[in-house]
């Protein structure tokens, strides 16, 4: 179990109700370093793409953490909004390429 600022995280967590919003603001601004690695290895050449895809995923499981229905472990969630987030920017680039 990892503890920062006195928040106790606990890497298996499956409750919704564990953690408050402010709470997963918090890990989530924890993971930051790891989610930004984990981007740089798919935008290896583009790093402002990086920076500028990490901010906005970050923002959508922030915003979309009220969805979180405990069925995964946060991790996973989290990584899975990460993912998602990609996805849907690459699939929004091919298409204004392709325009």
């Amino acid at each position: 179990m990892m503890t920062t600022n006195n928040i106790k995280f606990s890497p298996k967590t499956n409750d919704r109700t564990s953690l408050t919003n402010e709470q997963f603001t918090t890990k989530v601004n924890l993971e930051k370093d790891n989610i930004k690695y984990y981007l740089s290895k798919l935008f290896k050449n583009n790093e402002a793409e990086m920076e500028s895809l990490a901010t906005l995923a970050l923002q959508r499981a922030i915003t979309n953490y009220q969805k979180y229905d405990g069925h995964d472990t946060l991790d996973t969630w989290l990584y899975g909004q990460i993912t998602t987030a990609v996805i849907d920017h690459i699939k929004a680039k091919r298409s204004i390429e392709l325009a």
